[in-house]
């Protein structure tokens, strides 16, 4: 399991705080082997060293499953499915050329921009047809949307408190 909370964080718009953080509790509470980043844990997993992580981003999964030779890397996406916002695009209010960033914003979000998005990256769950669409059609999605996305440092905070890290203990 990775040390960075960041998924077990994400479900709290669906569970709510208090039982984001009691099921962080009880993961800590198996002894998981703790690792830091999804890329070293998945290669470890495809030769064979681990047999799951919890919580990888698909980005991540897909990109280890096309370098995964002997075909044993697989995901499943478990209810549910927690979600961040990412990639932000805007146009700032002061900017020299809004309409430009509009028109940018207005090309990234057609057909032919998402087919380009989803060929780098898994594409938006809001856009038909890409992977993550798919994923969680039908679904139970934990989504931490814009008015979630301040709050999710003070969420991955407690999380990786509920996990029961030792702290350090200056003179010690």
């Amino acid at each position: 399991m990775d040390i960075r909370p960041q998924e077990i964080a994400n479900l709290v718009p669906a569970w709510g705080l208090e039982k984001t953080l009691k099921f962080a509790k009880s993961l800590a509470q198996q002894n998981p082997i703790w690792i830091r980043g999804h890329a070293r844990i998945l290669a470890a997993m495809a030769a064979g060293e681990y047999p799951m992580l919890l919580g990888a981003n698909l980005n991540s999964t897909l990109r280890a499953m096309k370098k995964d030779r002997a075909g044993v890397l697989a995901y499943k996406a478990v209810e549910p499915i927690p979600v961040r916002i990412h990639g932000h695009e805007g146009v700032h209010e002061k900017a020299d050329s809004p309409y430009a960033g509009l028109l940018w914003l207005e090309y990234m979000s057609s057909p032919e921009a998402q087919k380009i998005v989803e060929s780098a990256y898994h594409g938006s769950l809001f856009v038909p047809g890409t992977i993550a669409h798919q994923l969680t059609q039908g679904k139970k999605v934990s989504l931490a949307a814009w008015d979630d996305v301040p709050k999710l440092g003070e969420y991955q905070e407690k999380v990786f408190e509920a996990f029961g890290f030792p702290k350090a203990e200056p003179g010690k």
